[in-house]
């Protein structure tokens, strides 16, 4: 899926100042460089506060489960949010500080698309060359997060949603919990998996993007 269509520049101060759409990337860029400069266990709890604050992990987690996310309990869903929040702070922020270090951005603007808000950026980095990097804003409660990154036209989201997906169809709900749960003891143990933005990253430095291989915790290849 592409955020490129039909767009509008709607880069006005308040889109792109600190507490607008393009200010919220860029924070969440800085946060994810500052989690791969420090050690200090204080500091890091902080610095992955502020990231999981930057994103939409609910609505990541709604469309990932799509028809399974109604039927299920304020608890379960609570459960399936915390699982997804666990995934990122474990196995992808600390593979996406790697990705980020020494990185140049450049912020191309806010752009108005059917999705929603897009900031667009290009990142430019001397194994991989140029990469448009573009991310689908959300407003909740009172502020602008990420629901979604767009990697040279791969969805992380869709991705994510379809491996889900696939796994609900040929089992149940409790399964997939059960394989989410196994696969991040495995990657946790291992400490070679790119994880779920990590996948996208490091995917990007190999200079190539396959939709069906950006995952959340599911399968090791």
């Amino acid at each position: 899926m592409s955020f490129s269509d039909s767009t509008t520049s709607a880069a006005t101060e308040q889109m792109s100042g600190a507490g607008g759409p393009q200010g919220t990337v860029a924070s969440l860029i800085d946060s994810i460089r500052g989690l791969g400069e420090t050690k200090d266990r204080s500091e890091r709890s902080q610095i992955i506060q502020s990231i999981n604050d930057s994103l939409a992990i609910e609505s990541m987690a709604r469309q990932a489960l799509g028809q399974t996310w109604l039927n299920l309990s304020k608890q379960q869903r609570s459960e399936f949010v915390e699982l997804m929040t666990e995934t990122l702070e474990k196995l992808a922020y600390p593979r996406a500080a790697d990705f980020f270090a020494g990185l140049i951005v450049d912020y191309r603007g806010v752009y108005r698309t059917a999705q929603g808000e897009v900031v667009r950026t290009g990142v430019t980095r001397a194994q991989s060359g140029q990469i448009e990097i573009d991310y689908l804003m959300e407003h909740i409660r009172g502020r602008w997060r990420v629901k979604d990154v767009n990697l040279d036209g791969a969805s992380l989201t869709e991705s994510v949603t379809n491996q889900v997906q696939t796994v609900l169809k040929q089992s149940s709900y409790a399964e997939l919990i059960g394989k989410i749960r196994a696969r991040l003891e495995e990657e946790s143990s291992a400490s070679h998996s790119a994880g779920f933005i990590g996948a996208v990253h490091k995917l990007a430095r190999r200079g190539s993007i396959e939709s069906s291989n950006v995952i959340l915790t599911l399968r090791g290849d």
